[in-house]
């Protein structure tokens, strides 16, 4: 039972970082990328993205959640847990791909650069997360 409570926090953690990059790209990227008026800015374009990637971890997390209140040895569990380890590191190579297109503009992004980097990186631990507590719970025997 032991394997259960640790694979339950490791979910709890993976939804914790996944709610934590929606906000950080809610609240601190998207306002800085509205205000962007350099000579390669993109903030009508990169507003509506953005939210589809807040959208996007909202519903990872929601998954990794719902993972922990699914009954143990179920179809649904592994189901949201393979479904919340593959669009997360999706999400976090997309956010790695924006921080090189802003890593060349220079100096002017540099808040949205950084904050971008920490949010793929907190999508693809989340996505390890996802994984290692598949891999935890098949190794359950079964008369846990």
């Amino acid at each position: 039972m032991a394997s259960e409570s640790v694979r339950r926090r490791m979910l709890l953690v993976g939804a914790g970082l996944v709610i934590a990059v929606a906000a950080i790209l809610a609240l601190g990227v998207i306002p800085l990328s509205r205000a962007d008026a350099s000579l390669h800015g993109w903030p009508d374009t990169a507003s509506p993205v953005l939210w589809l990637f807040v959208i996007a971890n909202a519903l990872v997390a929601a998954a990794l959640l719902g993972a922990t209140r699914t009954r143990r040895g179920g179809c649904a569990s592994t189901v949201l847990l393979a479904t919340a380890g593959s669009v997360a590191p999706a999400v976090g190579f997309v956010l790695l791909l924006t921080v090189l297109d802003l890593y060349s503009e220079g100096n002017v992004m540099q808040g949205a650069t950084v904050s971008l980097l920490a949010c793929a990186g907190g999508d693809l631990a989340a996505a390890v997360l996802a994984f290692t507590a598949v891999v935890v719970r098949l190794r359950q025997p079964p008369s846990e």
